[in-house]
């Protein structure tokens, strides 16, 4: 629990650096991701972010940033912003209640890390960078969250914690595109196409994804991509709040992620796990939005990541925004 104390801390300390530079202009973003809205134990268990974006500026004010790739390319009136986030996600068996390790499933696993970015974006393109530093292990307090919430709905305890795996450092950089494409009404209600890009390089997770969204509703958001889970990224917070109009959206989505390293797949011995290089990604949800706040709720699921394994992992997520 010492590593997520400090994190904490980290993420308050730059959190409060943003929010007095830019007073009353930022985006507060919360997410739950939990395998409880699918009714399913396995996998990905459990998924924590919290998010901080600060004020948008124009760019030309901010323009010690034009060095990063394909910053310099968005001319037209772009807007720039930072963040920070904080995240924690939990990785279970599918028998929580055997002491002994099951070899031949998942272990156990838990992944905390620190995560500040920078977003540039037009009416239409964002590109943002995101630099991650994090911990892996029993520092992570991923034990000790299962266990209050498992605690708090009065379900199984998790028996095999002092089996996960041991403690290690994760570091890493993301890039994330995004591109927004109108679509004609459909009676008075506005629709878009979203093409997304992302690629990271991390000790944790490596990898590109590729994939498209739809999105139908009523004054619809401007932010770049509805997908809203803890394991995504702030990049869908620029522009959310960008205009004052209530509305409603429904979404899907689907993409492909090329995986050649996960932190999994080299470190989880004696497990039998073994990573999936090609993982496919499907999603629907539906959100609300008012003037300062966004509420959205979505399912998601996977094809298996091991190899040896032949299941869809899915889970749902409960995201809410607040505009200061």
């Amino acid at each position: 629990m010492l590593q997520l104390k400090r994190f904490l801390k980290l993420f308050l300390t730059v959190f409060l650096v943003l929010y007095h530079s830019s007073p009353h202009a930022g985006v507060l973003y919360f997410a739950w991701d939990n395998d409880l809205l699918v009714a399913k134990d396995r996998g990905y268990t459990n998924g924590l972010r919290l998010s901080w974006l600060g004020q948008a500026k124009p760019a030309p004010n901010t323009a010690s940033m034009h060095w990063l790739p394909g910053f310099s390319l968005l001319n037209d009136s772009p807007q720039q912003a930072y963040s920070v986030s904080l995240r924690q996600s939990i990785i279970t068996p599918e028998d929580i209640e055997t002491v002994p390790p099951v070899l031949n499933d998942l272990p156990y696993a838990g992944h905390l890390s620190f995560d500040t970015g920078v977003f540039k974006w037009t009416r239409n393109t964002l590109i943002g960078y995101e630099f991650s530093l994090g911990v892996v292990g029993p520092e992570s307090g991923a034990e000790s969250t299962q266990r209050w919430f498992h605690k708090m709905i009065g379900s199984s305890r998790p028996e095999g914690w002092h089996h996960q795996l041991g403690t290690d450092w994760q570091a890493g950089i993301s890039t994330t595109f995004g591109q927004r494409f109108s679509l004609p009404k459909i009676n008075s209600l506005e629709q878009e196409w979203i093409l997304m890009g992302r690629g990271s390089l991390d000790t944790y997770r490596t990898g590109a994804e590729l994939g498209v969204s739809w999105r139908l509703g009523k004054n619809l958001p401007f932010n770049f991509m509805p997908d809203y889970a803890s394991l995504s990224s702030a990049a869908a917070l620029p522009g959310l709040f960008e205009h004052n109009l209530s509305g409603w959206s429904i979404f899907a989505g689907a993409s492909s992620e090329w995986v050649p390293h996960s932190y999994l797949g080299k470190n989880s011995s004696p497990y039998q796990y073994r990573q999936e290089q090609l993982v496919w990604h499907a999603g629907i949800g539906a959100a609300l939005h008012r003037k300062s706040w966004h509420l959205a709720l979505a399912l998601r699921a996977s094809t298996d990541q091991d190899v040896s394994h032949d299941d869809a992992l899915t889970f749902g997520t409960l995201s809410m925004s607040w505009l200061f």
